[in-house]
């Protein structure tokens, strides 16, 4: 078994977003050693070519309409063959040490290596509940599958959910970008509503304008709530939560109490 499976999925639907994957691509390539890592990109119906990602050495899966991120990255755990798995979003980034760091980690006796993430606002975390930023074993995966029926966020946090060795380190392995791509897996989130599931609700977003502000006002408990970073979970005292930062908006809670405080601005 080779050492490491990076796997990419990308719903790419413009030039800033091809330019950003062949960027991310390129870095990998550079990195990368084959035979013991592989690189696999699972093509989720994009609107452009991706054939750049087969000339550096990729694996490239192509679906002919977009199925979501959920069955992307299950197509790649299943054309896997390394022994860790590491999923990176098609519009986010690597450091340079990002391979040095992974090889330094092979033979932990863990389930999840996980890692600190860097945010563009400068916010350094470890992303919990995020199938990003960590190193997961293929064993451990098994026939464990992320479920495309649920939630963005929440499929990552069923995946995981099951008895784990987990070991932090603190190093970053990840960076975590704003999305331009109006249409990426993390936007379309709160792109398009969706059935309501549990006790989560989920805003569309308002056409031809950008989110600015993140946030809700609690009629109950009287507190402005804003959510500032992907994956904060920002509550109030009644438990009703907002998330996403200005990547996306994901609710909590009793919509009843809560009051849309988000802002927007035209975009360019």
């Amino acid at each position: 078994m080779i050492d490491l499976s990076v796997i990419i999925p990308a719903y790419i639907t413009s030039t800033k977003c091809t330019e950003d994957l062949a960027i991310l691509v390129n870095k990998l390539a550079n990195q990368l050693v084959i035979p013991r890592h592989e690189l696999i990109v699972v093509n989720d119906g994009s609107m452009v070519d991706l054939s750049f990602c087969e000339i550096v050495g990729a694996t490239v899966i192509n679906n002919p309409t977009n199925m979501g991120v959920a069955v992307a990255r299950n197509q790649g755990i299943d054309n896997s063959k390394g022994k860790w798995i590491v999923f990176i979003d098609a519009d986010d980034d690597i450091p340079d040490d990002f391979v040095s760091i992974i090889e330094s980690r092979i033979d932990t006796d863990a389930d999840i290596i996980q890692f600190k993430s860097k945010h563009e606002d400068g916010n350094i975390c470890y992303p919990e509940p995020c199938a990003w930023g960590k190193m997961i074993l293929n064993d451990w995966i098994g026939t464990s599958r992320f479920d495309p029926l649920q939630l963005i966020g929440e499929e990552d946090t069923l995946f995981l959910a099951k008895d784990k060795r987990v070991v932090y380190d603190d190093r970053i392995l990840y960076l975590h970008k704003q999305s331009a791509n109006p249409d990426s897996l993390m936007k379309r989130f709160w792109r398009h509503e969706l059935p309501r599931r549990q006790d989560t609700t989920q805003y569309a977003s308002e056409p031809n304008k950008v989110l600015t502000k993140n946030a809700f006002y609690c009629k109950k408990c009287q507190r402005l709530i804003e959510s500032k970073s992907v994956h904060d979970y920002q509550k109030c005292d009644c438990g009703n939560f907002t998330d996403g930062g200005l990547d996306y908006i994901r609710r909590g809670g009793n919509p009843e109490d809560m009051e849309d405080r988000c802002e927007w601005k035209e975009q360019v």
